[in-house]
């Protein structure tokens, strides 16, 4: 099957979500840029081909669906971004995974830039300094929200991570997703994009 088959021209005006999303992810398997072109002409100055430089922009939106799992996992799967702390005899890497699979970002005391401050790389200290950089690169990379899903024990190390993450600025709890509302309630939920003045 060619790549020519798959990829056709669409006009961009009758374009759901959904559709540039499988426009999207059958050209990331092709290796392929996707471009819509629209069947009528476009005035001066606008641009009708399509793009999307930021594919996480519907969870920021919070349009996008969260996985729900089955009732009976112990372990929830209603997240757009998760935190995970992995320690091992090296050292301690604290990360940021997406709902797909994918590490996001992280920031660990094996890095050596990190490793060469520290005294040991397993220790309170390292944690804390681990939870003080991994909190910057999530701001610095826009990630202001993700998932929790430790419960750590009062007084330990894992606790002082998750502390400072939360001091240095990143909210450890996602906003419920959108759902669409009924036209005739009284209470609409107010919506990410709306900016009231």
């Amino acid at each position: 099957m060619s790549s020519a088959s798959i990829l056709k021209p669409v006009n961009i005006l009758h374009l759901s979500v959904r559709e540039y999303r499988t426009i999207y992810q059958r050209s990331k398997l092709l290796n392929i840029t996707p471009k819509v072109y629209p069947d009528v002409k476009a005035p001066p100055g606008v641009k009708y081909n399509i793009f999307n430089r930021n594919p996480r922009n519907l969870e920021r939106l919070r349009i996008e669906y969260k996985n729900e799992g089955w009732v009976l996992e112990k372990t929830k799967h209603t997240y757009w971004h998760r935190l995970v702390v992995k320690e091992t005899s090296k050292g301690i890497v604290a990360s940021v995974l997406h709902k797909d699979g994918d590490t996001v970002l992280s920031a660990g005391s094996d890095e050596w830039c990190i490793r060469k401050f520290l005294y040991n790389p397993t220790d309170k200290s390292a944690y804390v300094n681990v939870g003080r950089i991994f909190a910057r690169r999530c701001l610095e990379s826009g990630l202001t929200e993700m998932a929790n899903l430790y419960e750590p024990i009062p007084g330990g190390k894992l606790e002082l991570l998750i502390k400072e993450v939360q001091a240095g600025g990143v909210s450890l709890s996602e906003p419920p997703r959108l759902i669409y509302e009924d036209t005739f309630t009284k209470v609409k939920p107010e919506r990410p994009w709306d900016v009231h003045e």
